[in-house]
């Protein structure tokens, strides 16, 4: 359906953003058009930036218009489905403007855990089905933490271009190539531990983009597992404690991670017994 465009510093973690009306500033760039895509990527390129170009079968206009169940979305099997149309109406339903890293891990575990109830609570229920997406979320906790290692690992070199004897950017990009096949080689022997078929088939691409445009929809994901234990592990309780965090005002400084990381432990729709939402 459409082609996402994320880049990044090579020797910082230092994401190109796009400011847009309504979500605000943004950490990647979606285009229709494969060749728009692909000459956008080129130029930066061309700047000096790393890029990761994906492709994606849905979108969401947050609300402001009808999303349509496009012929795209229908290649996936089905746990894949239910947890793509449930976690884009999360985005219809929560949208924080200008946080987009906490926006889609958001919706990334309440697609993942959606599916799972989806499956367990119909008629019919499918424990199978609803065990694929048990797992999924599994697999993705697992990622994410291999992400955050990965991060740490690349900015202690980056930490070497700055002080009193840096090295170049040169000598960087050598060393991070070094560093991306150890990297690579621990992600094939971690694959193959996973439960999920998708993650177990799952190749990855190394760069710094690539790095960000993951971790876009796995940061911290483990303060929205402990925030829905908190909810009783309701889901409906779980959103509707998510729109109080959300209509929270913050100071300009604060980070929304920061700030979610010290009510996960605490159901804020609980608090609000009144609140209908």
């Amino acid at each position: 359906l459409l082609w996402v465009l994320s880049g990044s510093s090579p020797v910082e973690f230092n994401a190109v953003t796009w400011w847009f009306p309504i979500v605000g500033r943004i950490p990647y760039k979606g285009f229709f058009d494969k060749e728009d895509a692909l000459e956008a990527a080129k130029e930066l390129e061309e700047d000096g930036f790393d890029f990761f170009l994906r492709p994606s079968p849905a979108f969401s206009t947050l609300g402001w218009f009808d999303d349509p169940l496009l012929s795209t979305v229908l290649v996936f099997n089905d746990v894949a489905l239910v947890n793509t149309v449930i976690h884009e109406i999360l985005h219809n339903t929560i949208w924080i403007k200008g946080s987009a890293p906490f926006n889609e891990t958001l919706a990334n575990f309440v697609g993942t855990v959606g599916a799972s109830e989806f499956y367990e609570l119909q008629d019919h229920a499918n424990a199978e089905l609803a065990q694929t997406a048990r797992d999924q979320w599994s697999d993705e906790l697992v990622f994410a933490e291999f992400l955050q290692k990965t991060k740490i690992v690349l900015e202690n070199l980056y930490k070497q271009g700055r002080g009193d004897e840096p090295l170049s950017r040169r000598q960087i990009l050598d060393q991070r190539q070094i560093l991306f096949k150890q990297i690579a080689k621990d992600w094939e022997t971690l694959r193959s531990s996973l439960r999920s078929a998708n993650y177990r088939a799952a190749q990855i691409k190394l760069n710094n983009a690539s790095i960000v445009a993951y971790r876009i929809y796995l940061t911290k994901p483990e303060l929205f597992d402990a925030h829905f234990k908190a909810c009783g592990s309701d889901l409906k309780t779980f959103i509707a404690s998510m729109k109080v965090f959300a209509e929270k005002e913050l100071p300009q400084e604060m980070d929304r991670f920061e700030a979610f990381a010290e009510t996960a432990a605490t159901c804020l729709a609980k608090q609000k017994p009144n609140d209908k939402s």
